[in-house]
């Protein structure tokens, strides 16, 4: 009998489902499961910001957060680096140190649910931008205060010898 007339259950060693499955169900594995959620919390996290930046620095964005937008008004992109990072690993660090209690799993849970929606909202942002962005940076002309566009600094002079 080759590969392909077998079932799919019989490919696969019987001992990778039992690990799959101790790792999805049950207290004693709880901790494991955290450090997955938290993880995606941390890559979403870092996609958001190379997509704020991204616009940002690019043809501006309309800013909803407006923490986000007074830290990149008042210090720019570099501080939105920093405060994302910090605020980021803030909330990594509390969610392993809870990740033996349910209030620890359950807010890994929250925050990859609430990250997965903002990458769908990213999503449609994405490709809706060609069409909405020109229009939008036209209309608002400086009087919408949650249009963000950060200009790259200026590159330093270079000697040529």
């Amino acid at each position: 009998m080759d590969a392909a007339s077998q079932p799919a259950t019989q490919l696969i060693p019987p001992l990778a489902f039992r690990r799959l499955g101790a790792v999805c169900v049950g207290r004693r594995h709880r901790r494991a499961r955290v450090t997955l959620l938290v993880a995606a919390i941390a890559v979403m996290s870092l996609a958001d910001l190379a997509m704020t930046l991204t616009y940002m620095t690019s043809v501006g964005m309309l800013e909803s957060n407006p923490l986000a937008r007074a830290v990149v008004q008042s210090g720019g992109p570099g501080m939105l680096v920093a405060w994302k990072l910090a605020t980021v690993g803030l909330a990594c660090g509390i969610l392993i140190a809870a990740s033996r209690r349910a209030i620890g799993e359950f807010g890994s849970v929250l925050g990859c649910l609430l990250l997965g929606w903002l990458m769908v909202q990213w999503f449609a942002y994405v490709e809706g931008a060609h069409e909405l962005t020109p229009a939008l940076c036209s209309l608002t002309n400086g009087q919408v205060h949650d249009w963000v566009t950060v200009s790259a600094p200026p590159e330093a002079p270079r000697i040529v010898r």
